[in-house]
């Protein structure tokens, strides 16, 4: 209650939507309070009638904490974390990149968003790209890979515990998963058109052959698990092969 009235007493005692006085009530077991709600987004206080006590998750605290409950917000706040829900404009690489190692779900969705993101490069130049497959408001998730939205989030925390990774980086398992399994399907899109539709040149650009051993199976730029690409040249490697030798093309050229 204190700590409260010392709050309230900063604001002048008026509400900090409106600049009305904050008006005092008698309460039987605490005597005389404000009658302020308190807002979670903005830490000022309101009267009821700028605050009607609606709850909202806060994105700071799902960046620093990964805490998605729901905490009472004005009206202002619960207006406006609604009208940027579907938008991406949260950067957890950012604000909180330790996030990737203690959520795995998140890490498979990184790891899914970087395959597409080196896809939709490799095909920026193919007048025969499916883009018109994919629908506009999701190709911000090949075309970058740190932001995401409040609502792409709250999908990952739902079932980040059922999240199971497989070799190629894509959950084996999700139940009811929208958004993992939404990007699995773009990236299956994108890797079709470029390793077996397209003639234009995809290919060469996706499949190459490691320079530093004999296998002679192509490798896949998109296969980040097992490969590198010499961020110089493009060439790409197997990431044994790379740790032991690193690019002998560029070593060879400098």
């Amino acid at each position: 209650k204190a700590e409260a009235e010392q709050c309230i007493a900063g604001q002048g005692a008026k509400c900090k939507g409106c600049l009305e006085a904050l008006r005092k009530e008698w309460k039987v077991m605490n005597g005389w309070e404000y009658r302020a709600l308190f807002c979670h987004y903005t830490g000022q206080y309101y009267c009821p009638q700028c605050h009607k006590a609606r709850t909202a998750p806060i994105p700071a605290r799902v960046l620093m904490y990964w805490d998605f409950k729901e905490y009472k917000v004005c009206d202002e706040a619960y207006r406006l974390i609604m009208g940027v829900y579907h938008r991406p404009m949260l950067c957890v690489s950012a604000t909180n990149p330790r996030l990737f190692d203690q959520v795995p779900a998140l890490s498979v969705a990184r790891k899914l968003r970087l395959q597409l993101n080196i896809l939709y490069h490799i095909m920026q130049e193919c007048k025969d790209a499916p883009w018109d497959t994919i629908p506009a408001a999701q190709r911000y998730y090949m075309q970058e890979t740190e932001i995401y939205s409040l609502w792409d989030l709250k999908r990952i925390h739902e079932v980040q515990p059922k999240v199971l990774k497989s070799a190629d980086t894509a959950p084996k398992s999700i139940p009811a998963n929208e958004l993992l399994v939404g990007l699995k399907r773009i990236r299956q899109k994108l890797i079709a058109h470029c390793v077996r539709e397209c003639g234009t040149g995809c290919g060469p650009q996706v499949q190459q052959c490691c320079s530093l051993c004999s296998e002679e199976e192509p490798l896949y730029v998109f296969d980040i698990n097992n490969t590198v690409q010499c961020p110089r040249c493009g060439k790409v490697y197997h990431k044994a092969c790379y740790k032991l030798q690193a690019c002998r093309w560029c070593f060879a050229t400098s």
